[in-house]
């Protein structure tokens, strides 16, 4: 649409139950924890390779616990991903699979949304969340010679601080600030 907001970082959600089960709770694939994790992982590098990306960073959560109910909450995993170009909500929702709008958020705060991923922001702290290893965090980012690396614990560590290199929803283009 002409007048739909571009933003160039978002934060993403995909969920093992909701790819697997309908909306009446019926398995639709025989696709195993492990196997989905694999594919996922396999799909976000591709993502990663094909669609202009800055750096993408991920985490799969296992041991999250349904607020009210204390009971485990199903396997899930969490994007945060800096286009090089703007994009609209709509096209990260399509590139990255998401299922639909609430499951891709162009990002409040870039470094917010991962220190989300690890459950040591504000927001986690507050709601209570399982803290996760910077370990476990994944991804991809290209060196200074536009050669794609895996990301390090330090390069995440660095994307937690706000340095000012990444530009917030209040710096979006297209839309009112």
């Amino acid at each position: 649409m002409k007048n739909e907001k571009l933003y160039r970082n978002f934060t993403v959600q995909r969920s093992y139950n909701y790819e697997t089960h309908d909306e009446y709770g019926n398995v639709t694939s025989s696709i195993t924890e492990s196997e989905w994790r694999e594919k996922v992982a396999n799909e976000i590098h591709d993502i990663f390779v094909n669609e202009e990306i800055r750096s993408i960073f991920y985490i799969f959560h296992d041991n999250d616990i349904v607020d009210c109910e204390g009971l485990p909450k199903s396997l899930h995993v969490h994007i945060v991903v800096s286009f090089r170009d703007n994009h609209t909500r709509a096209s990260a929702v399509r590139i990255f699979l998401a299922g639909s709008l609430k499951n891709c958020e162009p990002c409040k705060s870039y470094h917010d949304s991962c220190r989300y991923l690890i459950h040591v922001s504000e927001t986690a702290f507050n709601d209570v969340k399982t803290i996760y290893d910077v370990k476990d965090v994944h991804g991809w980012k290209y060196d200074n010679n536009g050669v794609e690396v895996p990301i390090t614990p330090q390069d995440f560590k660095e994307a937690m601080v706000n340095s000012g290199i990444h530009k917030d929803i209040a710096d979006r283009v297209g839309g009112k600030k």
